[in-house]
């Protein structure tokens, strides 16, 4: 059954998942869970009271680790009798919140990482994962530990959850894969990345291989399949000259909260249960597996635990409809990379609501009204002609946040208002930009200012940025960049510079001894508070070719 209506419960990390559950009870199949983006590791979070000031509101800070007395699907399906297995990414914590310790029995992978070190052994994964022979594809030996799990517990019932590491940054794939597609790139079509079609293929056939194994043994009538994703598409990367993907005609993507990020796919199949090939408008959630198993198994929840999702077997046995009257998706945190400012939406039949925190010039929430049924690509926002339906579904977000006591996020009282954007350079950290007459203007609040820009054109070093500054800000200064491969700005891409302080315009040049393509810009400009100005900044390759420029006025050198 292929569900047309399946949301992610957030919009973070993006492998795919596929999980099984088999046995005495037909059913197999995988869970979405919640994803850590920082690394310390936080049980009990509150708000803070402010932000920094260029961010317009605060917003809610994360709950990092799952606590281990959480009862969870893994748990109740041990409880039951099910061999447990889990298999590929994890990204919740190192010991003790590791898949063990959440009812796996059998574990390959896991680990805190958001995506793979490497995609080919080795693996750089310490205890985690063992390195595997050199040039092994970390899927492929998921993939491999996948099967070994299903032969070992053939006789009796099991829970295979298998979480590729596919399609996830660092976006690496197999020559011979990407050699069959690169003939095939089409410059019109949105999605047009050889590597990212070649990462695809590879999960695909490792999904076959988990499919060929329960037929194999003789399982796969016994067994309930669901393949699916913890959110959509990465937009906001390069890769081959363009974005990862596109999830055209679904708005924007991964770490969004418009439809892109948060609309999935869902296909389940369960042989003798499920009609084959039949498509349902079904509105479902990756909250609603948990509830869903274990009607299916029999197995138990923990006694008083709270279930947020819904039961969706009428709709996979074809007997009913689900009982359901919304669905709320929360990313109370701001997300610069892909315009996505703190926000929660809810989505009761064919409308959806987006309340954007304290978003406005006058610091209330701003609001966001589509029809999804004659709007799927969120293009017509309908919130300034419907005041009445805009009331009716934030009156449902209000109930929701409350409901679940969740931290909502409010209007920054040390925010600087600023200019978001100047030629393509933003502000990051302390920092906020303005026009200035003689360029680029950055004031520093604290001690962790800088400006970034994205899409630098591709070029392989090593290059040179050279830009025209004066800055009455105190400390080292830093360069740093990323890559088509990898874009995060890290200190194993940085250069160190020393601005001279308070005497008038400086030129600078900053080596950049980069061996992969470039793909984005930082400057920090010291570590102090105070403002410093940019009148030009470039990007130079080795022969003395200026790549790209940017002038922001002054009178020229």
């Amino acid at each position: 059954m292929k569900f047309n209506r399946a949301y992610s419960a957030h919009a973070l990390c993006s492998p795919t998942r596929a999980s099984i559950l088999t046995g005495q009870y037909p059913a197999r199949l995988r869970i979405t869970a919640p994803r850590a983006h920082y690394p310390a590791e936080v049980l009990e979070v509150e708000m803070p009271k402010f932000a920094r000031p260029s961010e317009k509101v605060v917003p809610a800070p994360t709950k990092t680790r799952l606590s281990t007395d959480y009862h969870t699907l893994g748990k109740s399906l041990k409880d039951a009798g099910y061999a447990t297995g889990f298999f590929g990414k994890w990204h919740l914590g190192r010991a003790p919140y590791e898949p063990k310790n959440f009812g796996f029995d059998t574990v390959a992978g896991g680990g805190p990482f958001p995506g793979p070190p490497r995609y080919f052994s080795p693996y750089n994964m310490g205890d985690s994962l063992p390195d595997g022979p050199p040039g092994e594809h970390i899927d492929d030996r998921m993939a491999s530990e996948s099967v070994k799990f299903l032969e070992a517990n053939r006789d009796r019932p099991f829970f295979l959850n298998l979480w590729t590491w596919g399609v996830h940054s660092p976006f690496q794939a197999k020559r011979e894969d990407i050699d069959i597609f690169t003939p095939k790139v089409d410059p019109k079509n949105p999605q047009r990345s050889p590597v990212y079609a070649a990462m695809v293929k590879n999960l695909d056939d490792n999904v076959g291989k988990i499919i060929e194994t329960l037929d194999r043994l003789n399982l796969t009538d016994n067994t309930l399949f669901v393949f699916t994703s913890d959110n959509g598409g990465n937009m906001f990367d390069r890769l081959d000259g363009t974005t990862p993907t596109s999830n055209a005609p679904l708005r924007n993507g991964k770490g969004s909260i418009w439809d892109g990020g948060n609309r999935v796919p869902l296909v389940v199949a369960w042989p003798g249960k499920i009609k084959a090939k039949s498509e349902t408008q079904a509105l479902v959630s990756s909250i609603d597996f948990y509830p869903t198993l274990l009607q299916i198994t029999g197995a138990k929840h923990k006694a008083g635990q709270v279930i947020d999702g819904v039961d969706m077997t009428p709709v996979l046995r074809g007997t009913g409809q689900i009982q359901r009257a919304a669905i709320f998706n929360d990313f109370l945190h701001d997300n610069p990379r892909t315009q996505s400012p703190p926000a929660s939406s809810v989505i009761a039949g064919d409308w959806k609501l987006i309340r954007f925190y304290a978003d406005n010039d006058d610091k209330s929430d701003r609001f966001e009204l589509y029809n999804l049924a004659q709007d799927i690509g969120e293009t017509r926002n309908l919130a300034s002609q419907n005041a009445e339906k805009v009331r009716e579904l934030n009156a449902l977000i209000g109930a929701h946040l409350k409901e679940t006591n969740a931290l909502v996020p409010f209007a920054n009282p040390r925010y600087l208002p600023g200019v978001s954007e100047i030629d393509g350079w933003k502000a990051r950290g302390d920092a906020s930009i303005r026009q200035h007459a003689e360029g680029l203007e950055m004031v520093s609040s604290g001690d962790d200012p800088a400006i970034f820009v994205d899409d630098v054109p591709a070029a392989t070093g090593p290059l040179k940025v050279e830009f025209r500054m004066k800055s009455s800000i105190a400390g080292d200064g830093y360069i740093f960049w990323g890559t088509r491969q990898d874009p995060k700005f890290v200190a194993a891409r940085r250069q160190i510079f020393k601005p001279r302080r308070n005497d008038g315009w400086q030129n600078y040049s900053i080596e950049m001894p980069l061996a992969q393509s470039i793909n984005n810009l930082r400057i920090d400009p010291g570590t102090a508070t105070g403002t410093a100005i940019f009148e030009w900044i470039r990007v130079v390759d080795g022969a003395g070719k200026t790549v790209k420029e940017w002038n922001f006025g002054g009178e020229g050198e």
